[in-house]
């Protein structure tokens, strides 16, 4: 955690020294800097020295991490307090820098400590080691038979056959490559097999001198390591053999293999691994495969096999509990094998099983904790930038949806992101989400079609380890329970996270918070609560609160205190204060209203202070709208989001120069129509990437009424995302949409365009267009000329329950439709598309159909 601090007091410090509204000692922030850069080059060291990860190295870690964290809360809390002139208890300039100078000479200490460590560790257990995976594969038999099929034939000219096998731990690989290597087909094809456990700490020599040892073992000799790769090249083209490398960490080995494996040879080597780079490049291995998860069905099997035996049934009074209980294993088999051996222990009746599929009793958390001894590894061993933005996943409830968005802000407030020249920190923050997914240790469940990522989620065993270490670390505390809220248990915690089943017992909890001085979070993450609750506010170092889920009447004053603050969210229905401009570090500001739809004749309006707030980032204050600006500028400003009508006027939007993502709620009242004039401004906005309109309760005639729609801006070079809902015009006008020269996305909601029939011909088409939605529509007869959506991939059509005909000749590149709740005729239409497809052989459709009525 100690690298996640050095990057935070890294960016504290270059913003004070741009700022002249302080008066720290010069020398002393100078100080700081070049000690703070020094840590970083040792920390970043560490990742290239895998072994140095012992509890000698854990203890410095955490003397850095609590030092530079104290040193931090001096420098920024000097800063607030000449902010908060009125607070009498300030300390003098004196007391901050000689405080300062102090911490600053301990970290040059733990510096030096922390480069003179020599922490060998011998690294952890395998999973095959420690868990028992013996009896019949379940969900692996396809790729079974695949790999086996490519290590007896092999590619047609002589070649080393090289298989890698890639997945989270506990999903199964070891026990995957055991079968091979333990196959009869196998076991008489090859001269002789070998198997080698690599581990984190990598060794070329032992490795080879272990090797040779099993391929020749009348020789004992001690070769240097030269001749030992010359008599492994050469044992490799005398026989056949079959050498399997189990569970590799680093790089190193798959480029010495490149480097080492002879062209043609008849030899095959399989590489296991918890980790995508560690297969490294993937287009060296002629068989990769990537392990999935089990689906529900497989994972009832396993846990039955285990549990009653591969030949015995389950009683029919124990499947329906059986199964919740496999799919609370969410289909990792390691979950699976480690429950079932826990169930067989106890009591087989459906009272007991119940409690275990509702997680009424300890299984899971016992399961879960012999768990960690495997999991702990993909934590321990992860990259130093990696460590404190994965446990933070952890402040969120188990098997929760995480949507990235929010996560990336979070992630940001906290500091955890090191700037980089030409990336912006969002695009860092993906960088970072794509590389845990590389080391395996979260899932992605939503994806985008340009190759971003929406959602993503942690396993709860995962989320178990998480939890424990980032408790163990006083990195994050996570409240369930009254007792996880006493003092003595959060003392120097430094992320209180509250999930909100203990809500209505916060007041017990509420005074330990506040005695807690050091913490810089606070979040109130689950459900939402319908009634208001205490929270606490007297947290004076917060930088992050999150408080969405808890209902205010009134917008709490009290936060404007704290000065600190980069991200605020709450839900509350009253105005946001003028006094926001004095939450000048602020990043991200999110209000939604308890009730969603209101009167548009009293529309909601935001202070003219909130152009004062010049490091915001993201604005989603629900159905309100910007004040004219009167030359200011946010210059920071990115997103900007569920605003109202009027916050689209030129002054605002020129207000807003570096805007990328923008949402508008239009709410009409009984005589409203849209503005015509509601697009004429857009194109002030060069940067725009994304545009969402929302007409929130359209009011749609029963005949299609033809107004002027709003102008779409004709040269927009940037705009690739635009939805629209509940516009209600004739498809005859979504030929403007075309001006739109780059757009890659688009999605019409909610009767967005109405009417019967939409023809598109060749003039009219969207050449740029990758993917195309259409949800909720009358549309009855949709047809298009050959080359009006030429690049389309993805196409969705949902609730179109009138759609009798759709174009056949819809796009030669087309991959995937979703066709959900929509006429048979749609269906048909979609399976069209893939036969004129196959007949002229230049794709095969994928094509999704779900229906309600079919379910």
């Amino acid at each position: 955690m100690a690298y996640a601090a050095v990057v935070s007091i890294k960016e504290t410090i270059q913003c004070l020294q741009k700022s002249s509204d302080h008066i720290i000692s010069p020398h002393i922030i100078e100080s700081a800097y070049d000690v703070v850069l020094s840590l970083q080059d040792t920390l970043k060291g560490l990742d290239s020295s895998i072994n140095n990860r012992g509890k000698g190295m854990n203890a410095l870690d955490d003397q850095i991490k609590e030092t530079i964290c104290e040193l931090e809360q001096v420098l920024e809390s000097h800063v607030s307090n000449q902010f908060n002139a009125q607070s009498k208890s300030h300390p003098t300039i004196d007391k901050v820098n000689s405080d300062a100078d102090s911490f600053i000479q301990r970290l040059r200490k733990l510096g030096q400590q922390l480069r003179e460590e020599d922490d060998d560790d011998d690294g952890e257990d395998d999973a095959s080691q420690i868990i028992e995976f013996s009896g019949k594969m379940v969900g692996v038999e396809d790729i079974f038979g695949r790999i086996k099929y490519y290590l007896l034939n092999g590619p047609i000219l002589p070649a080393t056959r090289i298989v890698s096998v890639v997945g989270m731990a506990g999903i199964g690989k070891t026990n995957l490559a055991m079968e091979l290597f333990e196959d009869q087909s196998i076991s008489e094809y090859f001269d002789l097999r070998v198997w080698v456990t690599v581990g984190p700490n990598y060794n070329l020599q032992k490795l080879l001198h272990c090797i040779l040892a099993q391929v020749n073992p009348e020789k004992d000799e001690k070769l240097e390591q030269g001749d030992m790769e010359k008599l492994f090249v050469k044992s490799l083209m005398d026989r056949k053999l079959l050498i399997v490398f189990d569970n590799i960490w680093g790089k190193k080995l798959s480029f010495d293999l490149e480097r080492l494996l002879p062209d043609q040879c008849e030899s095959g080597v399989m590489l296991t691994s918890r980790s995508k780079k560690a297969v490294y490049p993937e287009s060296w291995f002629k068989f990769h495969h990537f392990m999935s998860k089990l689906n529900i069905k497989e994972s009832w099997t396993l846990l039955r096999h285990k549990v009653f035996g591969e030949d015995q049934p389950c009683p029919y009074q124990l499947e329906k509990a059986g199964m919740k209980i496999a799919d609370n294993c969410e289909g990792l088999p390691l979950a699976i094998v480690i429950v079932a051996d826990i169930l067989k222990t106890k009591e087989k009746t459906p009272e007991f099983w119940n409690m275990v599929a509702e997680k009424q009793n300890s299984v899971f958390e016992d399961a879960y904790e012999q768990m960690s001894k495997v999991l702990l590894p993909s934590y321990k061993y992860l990259p130093q930038h990696l460590k404190a933005c994965f446990l933070y996943l952890s402040v969120f409830p188990p098997k929760s949806e995480i949507p990235c968005s929010k996560l990336f802000m979070l992630w940001i407030a906290e500091g955890f992101l090191e700037r980089r020249q030409f990336k912006t920190l969002e695009n860092i923050a993906m960088e970072y989400l794509k590389e845990l997914d590389d080391e395996n240790v979260i899932w992605f469940l939503q994806c985008s079609h340009n190759s971003g990522v929406k959602t993503c989620s942690l396993h709860s065993a995962f989320w178990h380890l998480c939890n424990r270490e980032a408790r163990k670390t006083r990195f994050s505390h996570v409240m369930n329970t009254c007792t996880e809220g006493l003092s003595q248990v959060l003392k120097g915690q430094r992320r209180l996270c509250v999930h909100n089943n203990v809500l209505f017992s916060i007041k017990d909890v509420h005074n330990s918070m506040a005695s807690i001085p050091d913490a810089i979070s606070l979040l109130c993450t689950g459900s939402f609560h319908q009634y208001p609750v205490p929270v606490c506010f007297g947290l004076k170092l917060l930088k992050i609160l999150d408080a969405l889920t808890i209902r205010f009447y009134e917008f709490p004053v009290e936060v404007m205190k704290l000065t600190r603050l980069k991200y605020l969210a709450l839900t509350c229905n009253e105005n946001v204060p003028d006094s926001i401009s004095e939450l000048f570090n602020l990043q991200c500001l999110i209000v939604n209203k308890h009730t969603s739809i209101k009167s548009s004749k009293n529309p909601s309006v935001l202070p003219i202070e909130i152009w004062d707030t010049k490091e915001l980032k993201h604005l989603q204050v629900m159905g309100s709208n910007l004040r004219d600006p009167c030359g200011a500028i946010l210059p920071n400003l990115l997103t900007l989001l569920n605003v109202g009508t009027d916050s689209w006027n030129e002054n605002v939007l020129r207000g807003t120069p570096n805007l990328k993502k923008l949402g508008v709620r239009i709410e009409l009242g009984v005589d409203d129509v849209i503005p015509v004039s509601l697009f004429d401004h857009i194109s002030c906005l060069d940067k725009l990437e994304s545009l969402k309109c929302v007409v929130v309760n359209p009011i749609l005639e029963p005949e299609v009424i033809v107004y002027s729609l709003p102008r779409f801006p004709i040269y927009s070079s940037s705009l690739k995302k635009l939805t629209l809902s509940g516009f209600g015009y004739p498809w005859e006008r979504m030929t403007l949409i075309k001006s739109l020269l780059v757009l890659d996305v688009l999605k019409l909601k909610n009767y967005a365009f109405r009417g019967p029939k939409w023809v598109t011909r060749r003039d009219d088409g969207f050449p740029s267009l990758r993917v195309l939605s259409i949800e909720d529509s009358d549309l009855v007869e949709w047809t298009a000329g050959r080359w009006s959506f030429p690049n389309v991939e993805y196409l969705t059509l949902k609730n179109c329950y009138k759609l009798q005909k759709m174009p056949r000749e819809f796009s030669q590149l087309v991959k995937t439709i979703r066709v959900v709740d929509c006429s048979p005729f749609t269906e048909k239409g979609a399976k069209h598309i893939r036969d004129d497809q196959l007949s002229k052989k230049i794709g095969d459709v994928d094509i999704f159909v779900h229906s309600l009525w079919k379910a």
